[in-house]
């Protein structure tokens, strides 16, 4: 890491570990909105860390971001993160322009149609499970229109919108919008090679969260393993222990290690080969930490009142979201196949060799 990703890091993790208090987390899954919190959030400035800050970049770098999200994943910070940092680097790459608030971003399917009257943008239909909607002001989402792909922002303070309460299994709000006739407020083509950018971008954001939150479940459980005793000794010394928490920690910093080299390699956009790799290993540390940590916790880690259940209930549910990593793994198969063996290979070795400035 650069001295300004340690400093980064660094006040990442201060400020993450304040707004992860358990007080914050309860206040919003009882449905507040922590105002107080949220405005130490934007104080920051980390929610602008992909923000262009010269010309010739689309989006920040990259490679900052990692660590703000990762702490954000490593607390469980309970406030919109990921989604206002990506959704704001897409407004602005796109010239959609800025809104004062929260926004947020959806990838849009079937159930929403956009149709073109004039110049203008007309949104009908739904689209479900939009990450903190009923907080935001704004939302930026990708929709077909025939054989192309827009890039649009849409007000969701506006009369002719609905919101349906939803959470996933970690009470965040992912709500479902009901969009009539709705203008959007601005709008762009995407070129074919950007069409899946938001997917890429959300799936990348979440694979450092579910890191940093696999992380912290195995340093619950290793705590728990070397202070609670059994038939005379710690946990952590019978040998049974030992070996799910060792694979843990492999399966962990394998996900970690994949998804940093993915964040370092996005210059300037992430590659949709190392998002996959990076959601698909984030993905499998996720299902693993959750397993063996409540193993290693019994029944204990599983009460409200305790700080594993907090990890865990996050691990379920963005192992989910921006695409599970079954999702990812048919992309990468069907871009093999499609390209067939020695094609799919001298991709591989043509992307090692550019990282390392060498010719293939």
């Amino acid at each position: 890491m650069t001295d300004i990703e340690l400093l980064i890091a660094e006040g990442a993790h201060r400020l993450f570990a304040d707004l992860g208090a358990r007080t914050t987390v309860e206040m919003m899954e009882r449905g507040e909105w922590p105002a107080t919190a949220w405005t130490q959030l934007v104080d920051s400035g980390f929610l602008d860390v992909l923000m262009a800050s010269g010309t010739e970049q689309e989006t920040g770098h990259w490679s900052q971001a990692f660590p703000v999200l990762h702490a954000a994943g490593l607390h469980c910070v309970p406030l919109p993160v990921g989604e206002p940092i990506i959704a704001k680097a897409l407004a602005s790459k796109a010239g959609l322009g800025a809104a004062t608030g929260l926004l947020t971003f959806v990838h849009a399917g079937p159930e929403l149609r956009a149709e073109f009257r004039g110049d203008r943008l007309v949104l009908t239909g739904h689209v479900n499970a939009v990450p903190w909607a009923r907080f935001a002001v704004g939302m930026v989402l990708s929709a077909k229109i025939d054989d192309a792909t827009v890039l649009a922002l849409v007000n969701l303070q506006g009369p002719t919108i609905e919101l349906r309460d939803g959470r996933n299994a970690a009470d965040e709000p992912r709500d479902a919008v009901i969009l009539k006739e709705v203008e959007a407020s601005n709008w762009t083509h995407l070129t074919p090679d950007r069409a899946d950018d938001l997917l890429n971008f959300g799936a990348l954001a979440r694979s450092a969260m579910l890191v940093g939150a696999a992380e912290s479940a195995l340093s619950l459980a290793l705590q728990y393993a070397g202070e609670r005793r059994q038939f005379g000794r710690a946990l952590s010394q019978f040998q049974a222990i030992q070996q799910m928490l060792a694979m843990l920690a492999g399966e962990v910093t394998a996900a970690k290690t994949v998804t940093r080299a993915a964040f370092d390699a996005a210059a300037p956009e992430p590659r949709p080969f190392d998002v996959a790799v990076a959601k698909i290993r984030a993905g499998r540390a996720a299902g693993l930490a959750a397993s063996i940590a409540h193993q290693v916790h019994g029944a204990i880690g599983f009460a409200a009142e305790h700080n594993l259940q907090l990890r865990t209930r996050r691990l379920w549910s963005w192992r989910s979201e921006d695409g599970a990593e079954s999702d990812w793994a048919e992309r990468l198969g069907r871009t093999a196949i499609e390209g067939g063996g020695a094609s799919f290979w001298r991709y591989l070795t043509a992307e090692q060799a550019a990282r390392k400035g060498l010719e293939v």
